[in-house]
C-alpha cells in the first residue's frame, strides 16, 4: 500500500508539472493598439500556440483582409525565427525560411537569399507587431546585441542590422511598474520596448521619431 501511495503521488506530481503553464510567451491571445501621432488607427491580435515542437505566432492586423495573417514559426526553446508566411490561404505574399545563417526570402514574384551577419541571428520585420512581440524572449536566450533583420514592407525586401541595448527612456504610463526596457536601433532610428520580466510579453513599443506606439490593450495597471 505504501508503495502504491508513493506511486500515485509521483504520478500526480509529474502530471502537475506537465500541465504547468509555460512562463515565457505563454500560449494565448494578445491584442495591441497601433497608435500614430497620439491617435489609435488600428489593432493587432497575436495568437501564440505550441504544437509539434514548434511555437507559432499568428498575427492579424488592420488593414489586413479578414482571412489574411502573418505567421511566424519560432524555435520554442530559443524563440529564434524558423519561418514566416504572410497572405491569405490561397495566395502567399511573402514566405521566409531560415536554415542556420542563411534565409530564403520569397516576396511577390522575386526570391533572394540573405546571409546573417556573424553573431547576429535573424529576425523578420514587417509593418506589424510580431517582431517586437517575439524579441524580449529571444534576447533572453540568445543574449544577442546585434540582429540581422529581414525587412519586408511596401518596398523590396532588404537586410538591415539592428542593435539592442538596455533602455534608458522614461517609463510610459501604459507600462507596468515592473516592466523592463530595451532600446532597439535600426538604420539610425531608435525605439524603446517595454516588457514584463516574468512572461517576457511586450507591453509597449515606442518609436518617437515616427510617432508610432504599439500598446498592449490588457497591460496591468502599475
Amino acid at each position: 500500500m505504501a508503495a502504491l501511495a508513493i506511486g500515485i503521488v509521483t504520478f500526480l506530481q509529474i502530471s502537475a508539472c506537465a500541465q504547468a503553464p509555460t512562463t515565457i510567451l505563454p500560449n494565448g491571445i494578445y491584442t495591441y493598439a497601433i497608435i500614430e501621432r497620439g491617435q489609435q488607427v488600428s489593432t493587432s491580435t497575436l495568437v501564440v500556440n505550441r504544437a509539434h515542437g514548434e511555437l507559432s505566432v499568428d498575427e492579424h492586423a488592420a488593414p489586413m483582409e479578414p482571412s489574411e495573417t502573418a505567421v511566424r514559426v519560432l524555435d520554442p526553446s530559443t524563440f529564434q525565427l524558423r519561418s514566416y508566411v504572410a497572405g491569405v490561404p490561397a495566395h502567399q505574399v511573402a514566405a521566409v525560411t531560415v536554415s542556420g545563417a542563411t534565409a530564403r526570402v520569397r516576396y511577390g514574384t522575386s526570391t533572394i537569399r540573405v546571409s546573417a551577419v556573424p553573431g547576429a541571428p535573424f529576425v523578420l520585420a514587417d509593418v506589424f507587431v510580431g517582431l517586437w512581440f517575439q524579441l524580449p524572449a529571444m534576447l533572453r536566450v540568445t543574449k544577442a546585441q546585434r540582429l540581422t533583420s529581414i525587412t519586408l514592407g511596401f518596398a523590396a525586401p532588404h537586410q538591415a542590422l539592428l542593435t539592442v541595448s538596455p533602455g534608458t527612456s522614461r517609463k510610459p504610463q501604459r507600462a507596468s511598474k515592473d516592466d523592463i526596457a530595451i532600446t532597439v536601433t535600426a538604420e539610425g532610428a531608435s525605439s524603446t520596448l517595454w516588457y514584463d520580466p516574468k512572461t517576457f510579453v511586450m507591453d509597449e513599443f515606442d518609436t518617437p521619431g515616427a510617432e508610432i506606439v504599439f500598446a498592449r490593450t490588457a497591460t496591468p495597471a502599475p
